[in-house]
């Protein structure tokens, strides 16, 4: 009997858990910023701080564009510890209230490089550089609400 307690307790504990954490992404996030070694990105909701939005002992991050609802972010990963020569960065889009990151695949489009994003009337756009088949680089954009959509599936 004493069993079943403990385990009916610890199951309502991670239940409970995971409802808070579930509706902590669901609330309005308020801010986004970078760990003081930049090694990670954390952003506070209304009804929590400190949630992390990734985190990486091998890379330093910065917070390069955000919508202003702070749904999306988009970041530039870089080597932590730098060798000689040229440091490769790339640009990474996340959605913030859902916790994940973009990929091409997703996109529709393979090897793309995200530059920010710009409003075309009341809807918020992703814009990135892409290739075509032959090679030659393309300027496209994308709602964020399509997106979002595809995230949902």
């Amino acid at each position: 009997m004493k069993d079943r307690i403990i385990v009916s307790s610890l199951l309502f504990t991670i239940f409970l858990f995971l409802a808070c954490e579930k509706r902590a992404t669901e609330a309005g996030i308020t801010n986004i910023y970078e760990s003081s070694d930049r090694k990670s990105i954390y952003f506070d909701t209304t009804i929590k701080k400190g949630l992390v939005l990734v985190s990486d002992k091998d890379s330093v991050f910065s917070i390069l564009d955000q919508t202003d609802d702070k749904k999306w972010v988009l970041l530039q990963s870089a080597p932590a510890e730098a060798g000689p020569g040229r440091v490769e960065t790339q640009n990474i889009l996340y959605n913030v209230g859902h916790g994940i990151r973009i990929d091409d695949p997703l996109l529709g489009y393979e090897n793309c490089y995200f530059t920010g994003f710009s409003k075309q009337g009341n809807e918020d756009y992703i814009s990135f550089e892409t290739m075509d088949s032959s090679g030659t680089s393309m300027s496209r954009s994308m709602k964020l609400k399509d997106l979002e959509e595809k995230i949902k599936k």
